[in-house]
């Protein structure tokens, strides 16, 4: 089993984005796409799962950033842009380990690699 981890950061405010949705589906080279993961980060924004790759076709995960920043008050009308963050990629490796951290805003994302 392959390993995906995560760690979502509140740009806004610089804390830990705890308790967000993310989904995790795998789409085929045909464009079928098969539910994965559907959970949520712990409190201290983190994700840590085992998922089944067989090393074909891509990967989304979305994380519905927008539901988040909803439970905030905002201060600027209309600064909620987002609602999904959606990252695509590869997983080749079967039992690789997969991190992507985020660090997310109403209005941006940054993502990158890391192991």
């Amino acid at each position: 089993m392959a390993v995906l981890t995560s760690h979502l950061l509140n740009g806004v405010d610089g804390s830990h984005a705890g308790h967000v949705g993310i989904t995790l589906e795998q789409i085929d080279d045909d464009g079928t796409r098969r539910p994965v993961l559907d959970t949520r980060t712990d409190a201290g924004g983190r994700l840590s799962a085992e998922v089944e790759v067989d090393g074909a076709g891509s990967y989304e995960m979305v994380i519905a950033s927008g539901d988040y920043f909803n439970d905030f008050d905002l201060p600027e009308a209309g600064v909620q842009f987002l609602t999904e963050i959606v990252i695509r990629f590869r997983m080749p490796d079967p039992a690789g380990r997969y991190h992507i951290p985020v660090i997310m805003a109403p209005h941006n994302y940054s993502c990158w690699w890391g192991n």
